[in-house]
């Protein structure tokens, strides 16, 4: 993830190339990528003066592509920092675990190897996790005779809280509790929602931070495919 103060000024660069160029942000990361082909510019580089530019009150009249730059390319860096693969545990094996489920059967994840299986991180205090919690259902639903198996992992410290949240959003996969977080930080679990694909033979292959529609249809793709391995 990306520290705060560069969250901070990631979105305030993007806010500002929007009103000032008035283009489209992905028009934006196009021609940031093309001048840093052409210049060479490196993204620290850019970052130190758009910084300084930033301090000018007359940048915010800016109206050119050549100021633009500096600011385009300050966001690229950025982009680049968030967009970056650095999930620790991608391409290595899924740490097994056994936990608790708030209804039904506990569950110890080495029991299913041989199956495809999706872990999704949530709290009843992420607002975001109860709308991924029905995404995945319906993923679940589709491909759940296909070799699918989907577990939510609770990292809430109240317990009741936790029950009465899995009590309103009901799904059709098992939701388990991880109270002490033993498995959310051996998942090395850095945001809420967060999806973790793991392929048949026990390794994990995607991790996915909060299903919007785009990376929702990259998901289902993902997971199609490992479905067909």
């Amino acid at each position: 993830m990306l520290p705060s103060r560069a969250c901070a000024s990631f979105v305030r660069s993007i806010m500002y190339l929007q009103r000032a160029m008035r283009t489209p942000f992905v028009d934006i990361v196009k021609f940031a990528m093309r001048g840093l082909r052409a210049r060479g510019v490196g993204g620290n580089r850019a970052l130190r003066l758009a910084n300084n530019q930033s301090k000018d009150a007359s940048v915010r009249r800016m109206k050119t592509h050549s100021r633009g730059l500096l600011f385009a390319l300050a966001v690229m860096s950025l982009t680049a920092q968030a967009a970056a693969p650095g999930h620790a545990l991608l391409d290595t094996e899924a740490p097994d675990f056994a936990l608790h489920a708030f209804a039904g059967q506990n569950v110890r994840l080495s029991e299913h190897r041989g199956d495809v299986i999706v872990l999704t991180f949530w709290s009843s205090r992420c607002a975001q996790c109860g709308a991924q919690l029905m995404a995945l259902d319906r993923s679940y639903k589709t491909y759940q005779s296909a070799g699918l198996k989907m577990f939510g992992i609770s990292v809430d410290d109240d317990a009741l809280r936790a029950k009465e949240f899995a009590k309103d959003h009901s799904v059709g996969f098992t939701l388990l509790s991880d109270p002490k977080k033993d498995v959310s930080r051996t998942y090395g679990v850095d945001h809420l929602p967060l999806a973790v694909l793991i392929d048949r033979n026990g390794t994990v292959r995607h991790v996915h931070r909060e299903l919007s529609p785009k990376s929702e249809a990259l998901y289902l793709q993902q997971l199609k495919e490992l479905l067909n391995e």
